[in-house]
């Protein structure tokens, strides 16, 4: 079909002249050929991360101590940060700070194992 469609255009004859039938299998040759694979698409947790290990000074009253985020995933209500003294609380992952440590490169969302 696809030589009678070349056919017609050397020859000079429109495409108004075809039938039918050739319209549609030119039509169905081109969606065909046009389609490509897409590649898969990746899910993302929005709640959760990986982290890689951190190490910050936190201004505590009049001096600094040292918070640490062990390398690990979390996800949100998680206790991140773990001061050096076990009495004190730790820094619950809300998200804000989820957005700040992904953003600063420190974490990354979580590859869901679903895929589109």
């Amino acid at each position: 079909m696809l030589i009678y469609f070349l056919k017609y255009i050397i020859q000079g004859k429109s495409i108004k002249n075809m039938n039918f039938n050739n319209n549609v299998f030119i039509i169905f040759f081109l969606l065909i050929f046009s389609c490509s694979d897409d590649p898969e698409i990746k899910l993302f947790s929005e709640e959760c991360i990986e982290c890689i290990e951190y190490e910050y000074p936190q201004a505590l009253k009049d001096s600094f101590i040292m918070l640490t985020l062990e390398a690990g995933e979390y996800c949100l209500g998680d206790v991140i940060f773990l001061p050096p003294n076990s009495a004190d609380d730790g820094v619950e992952l809300d998200q804000s700070l989820l957005d700040v440590l992904t953003e600063s490169g420190y974490c990354q969302y979580l590859e869901l194992d679903d895929t589109l």
